[in-house]
């Protein structure tokens, strides 16, 4: 019994991981040395006793499987002629892979139910029989597996023919496994070290390294292959790119905007025209954009949208010449980014406030402008 609590405590501390068998099939044989329950002299044994071991396996995926098996046994036991015999037996098992990761190692359990045929003395007869096995593999190849395993036999006999109620019988193996349709182990690191060598967005930054690998065409990215769109800096939960607050202090509540609620933001609009024109040129088409966008963050945001002109012409004329420039960038933020015109105004003032001199060319043109402040509250 100390041979058996041995290989009972080297199987239970392999703790490995289980080769990858899903749904595959395995033919095995092994040869063993049975104990019944009684033995008492080892040595004596061990020169009349031996066992055959056949078994087909279909493992449903990387966990889970079930086999036939059979197993030929002849033993002896010393002092008794009951063991002096042999049995045959016949089983349905199911198999548990203790580890079911992919690896050259197969640890599993087995619990099956069949028949067996001990035959000893005049008692020959077959009877229900029971068996749990412990068991571990070693994937040679992909397909050739060597391994060691203990099953444990339990046989309900006739006890009016047999003297004895029961037959218990200890078998340790060592065999061979041959599997049907195994992938090779390394077919699976290929891919890996492949991808991890790729860059499939582009940026410079490998796959393997790559914390933001869906970068947009064309963004700058740091050493971790984030862009300002996929980094959050002050980790408030709002990206870079749409944080107006930066730097926000740990653990503080924002909006999105990446604001704290009682901290105002506001940005400003402003827009040059050619010379007698209230036409937008398409070059200011991105910041109407990020107006729309910020008039969209804060709902509650109301603004007056002011039109001028330079001093040239009439004061009337450029009166109702700044009110059309005004006009037309209300008109674009509501018919081209959906803002409610409810929330804008617009009001021409012409001449009348000059930002720059009228005696240039230069100075005309910053004052032939529309210009707003947006202001969260």
């Amino acid at each position: 019994m100390k041979l058996l609590s041995l290989i009972f405590v080297a199987l239970l501390s392999l703790q490995v991981s289980a080769h990858d068998l899903s749904k595959t099939f395995s033919l095995g044989a092994s040869y063993g040395l049975p104990f019944p329950v009684g033995q008492t002299v080892l040595r004596d044994s061990l020169e009349d006793k031996f066992s055959l071991n056949g078994r087909l396996r279909y493992h449903f995926n990387s966990k889970l499987g079930a086999q036939l098996s059979y197993s030929h046994q002849e033993f002896l036991a010393q002092g008794t002629d009951l063991y002096a015999g042999k049995q045959r037996v016949a089983t349905i098992d199911g198999l548990l892979s203790l580890v079911p990761n992919t690896s050259k190692w197969h640890n599993y359990l087995t619990v099956g139910v069949g028949v067996a045929n001990p035959v000893f003395g005049a008692y020959d007869e077959w009877n229900l029989h029971g068996k749990a096995g412990l068991g571990i593999e070693y994937f040679i190849t992909h397909f050739l597996s060597a391994g060691i395993n203990l099953d444990y036999h339990y046989t309900k006999l006739d006890e009016d023919k047999a003297g004895v109620k029961e037959l218990h019988v200890f078998n340790p193996q060592i065999g061979l496994n041959y599997t049907f349709g195994a992938a090779p182990a390394v077919a699976a690191a290929v891919p890996a070290v492949v991808n991890a060598m790729a860059d499939s967005d582009n940026d410079g930054v490998k796959d393997g390294s790559d914390k933001c690998p869906n970068t947009p065409a064309g963004e700058t990215v740091n050493a971790d292959g984030c862009s300002a769109s996929q980094v959050d800096s002050d980790n408030d939960g709002v990206y870079d790119s749409l944080d107006k607050c930066p730097g926000t202090e740990a653990g503080a509540t924002v909006n999105s905007a990446g604001c704290k609620a009682d901290e105002a933001v506001e940005i400003t609009l402003n827009i040059n025209f050619a010379t007698n024109s209230s036409a937008i040129e398409s070059q200011y088409h991105n910041e109407l954009g990020r107006v729309a966008d910020f008039l969209k963050t804060y709902p509650d945001t109301r603004a007056e949208i002011e039109g001028h002109t330079d001093s040239r012409g009439s004061r009337s004329y450029n009166i109702s010449l700044s009110q059309r420039r005004a006009d037309a960038v209300k008109s674009y933020l509501v018919n081209n980014h959906g803002v409610d015109a409810s929330r804008l105004s617009s009001a021409g003032y012409g001449p009348d406030r000059p930002v720059a001199d009228n005696a240039t060319s230069a100075g005309r043109r910053e004052n032939r402008r529309v210009m707003a402040t947006f202001r969260s509250k």
